[in-house]
């Protein structure tokens, strides 16, 4: 199975499973970790990681959810008699969102959770459309070759950073890619 992206929550989640399932069980088990793991989930754009969830507890639980984007699984067999285990996870991740574009096409954006300069430069990201389609794109910040001898020693901050999807123009990010702002971006 290919993880892209694991944390601590499901690392623990996954042991949990391997450990205590067998069989034909722990190959599902396992999809549907790599499912979890990979899905994308800005903060507050959880869809995708709370569909898998339910499809996957579907069968063995009632689910409820609060207004807060929590799912509760309520295991059918549970005949009151027994203990309970609380499994706690994020189903977010850290991302960034969409704050500004600007007319030469890139797009200015603001972090979603612990991010710092040295994480973030340089790295490929998918940002949702109006029709919910993923757009690649890439971290930018100053050239070198446009740095003073001061700016060369020093990381850019996330806020002097831009993403560039390949427009050339405010209208055709808006138009043609159908980017809006307050868009979730995720890493790649």
């Amino acid at each position: 199975y290919h993880v892209k992206k694991i944390s601590q929550d499901f690392f623990f989640t996954m042991h949990f499973f391997i450990y205590y399932t067998e069989g034909e069980n722990t190959m599902k088990y396992l999809k549907m970790i790599e499912e979890l793991c990979n899905a994308y989930g800005a903060p507050g754009f959880e869809d995708d990681v709370l569909l898998i969830g339910r499809e996957y507890g579907k069968d063995m639980a009632e689910i409820k959810e609060d207004s807060l984007r929590n799912l509760y699984f309520y295991r059918k067999e549970n005949s009151g008699n027994k203990p309970v285990i609380l499994l706690d996870g994020h189903s977010d991740e850290c991302a960034f969102m969409v704050s500004a574009i600007k007319p030469n096409g890139t797009i200015k954006f603001i972090p979603l959770g612990g991010w710092t300069p040295r994480d973030v430069s340089a790295h490929k990201v998918l940002i949702r459309n109006d029709e919910g389609k993923w757009i690649s794109g890439v971290v930018a910040a100053k050239p070198v070759h446009f740095m003073t001898a001061a700016e060369r020693g020093v990381l850019p901050a996330i806020a002097d950073m831009v993403i560039d999807v390949g427009a050339c123009s405010e209208e055709e990010v808006r138009n043609d890619f159908k980017i809006s702002m307050a868009a979730p971006i995720v890493p790649d």
